[in-house]
């Protein structure tokens, strides 16, 4: 009787040992996941989302380099500008780092929406894809030197426009000038129109499709009629200002929005690094799913050994 209450209890000894070893066993793989995981998926998403953080920083900054009234504004973009770009160019090359060397060959997910915008094949490899981002940031730093240029020189524009305004503004107060408003008032009040909007507006089609031609549908009207000679001859000093100014004011308007040589570049950035972080997150995720299920067959196993060791 002993014996066999003995046997009984080495039998039921053995089968928890066999839980334990099995347990000890999956916990080992469960916890080589983790590490795999922490050790390359989480930096590998993290990186990823910090490279999109850096693009659109860039974006910000270079709309305020668009923005800035001062030189002093223009050299703190750049600053901050060449520093963003410095930090970007060491987050794509973590993806260098020894530790992701693993992932450089695996397959991104085709979808339509991923298709690069410099025509690439959409089915690439990680490898690829961080290649083409680091060709990317190259192109946009070039664009992002080139923006600040014109940033700079938009400044300057906007700096001299000031003083031909002023100066227009000057010559239209002028006696002679508003005399002219005796010899055809609607001919001086297209004219008045004009030169108002060349002083004020900032629109680009206002001051082409309204300033320009209220002027000279203006001008010519007054040239029909007869005019006391110091208006007649006030008129082409009069006109030559109009034109300089209008033609400055274009030349700042435009510049506003002459940035499409830095959206292209910056687009092409976002849509890699946009693509980059989904295939990092459903690494990510994919290791999520795989620790839970080896978690949950651990639980399930455990049971099943337990059970039947008991019974």
């Amino acid at each position: 009787m002993l014996r066999r209450i003995l046997s009984a209890v080495g039998i039921v000894a053995l089968g928890f040992v066999l839980v334990v070893a099995f347990v000890c066993w999956n916990l080992t793989r469960v916890r080589a996941s983790v590490q795999s995981a922490s050790a390359t998926r989480i930096p590998a998403y993290e990186a990823a989302v910090a490279i999109k953080e850096l693009a659109q920083s860039l974006q910000n900054e270079v709309g305020a380099a668009f923005l800035a009234r001062l030189e002093s504004d223009i050299a703190e973009r750049s600053a901050a500008l060449a520093r963003l770009h410095k930090e970007l160019k060491g987050r794509i090359a973590e993806f260098s780092a020894p530790r992701f060397a693993a992932l450089q060959t695996e397959t991104l997910a085709s979808a339509e929406e991923d298709k690069p915008l410099d025509g690439g094949n959409p089915s690439e490899t990680l490898g690829d894809l961080i290649e083409r981002i680091g060709r990317d940031q190259t192109e946009l730093a070039a664009a992002t030197d080139q923006a600040i240029e014109l940033a700079a020189g938009r400044l300057q524009n906007a700096a001299r426009l000031a003083l031909e305004r002023e100066t227009l503004s000057k010559v239209f107060r002028r006696a002679q000038i508003q005399s002219l408003a005796a010899a055809d008032p609607k001919a001086f009040g297209n004219v008045s129109r004009a030169v108002l909007l060349v002083l004020y507006s900032d629109s680009t089609s206002d001051l082409n499709y309204v300033g320009r031609a209220r002027f000279n549908e203006g001008v010519a009207a007054l040239e029909k009629v007869g005019l006391t000679a110091e208006a007649a001859g006030a008129l082409p000093a009069f006109r030559e200002q109009f034109e300089k100014t209008l033609a400055l004011a274009l030349t700042v308007s435009a510049s506003r929005s002459d940035v499409r040589f830095f959206a292209e570049p910056l687009a092409k950035l976002v849509t890699a690094a946009d693509r980059l972080q989904r295939h990092a997150g459903d690494g990510f995720h994919a290791g999520q799913a795989l620790v839970e299920a080896q978690t949950r067959r651990i639980i399930l196993l455990s049971i099943g050994v337990s059970a039947a060791t008991i019974l």
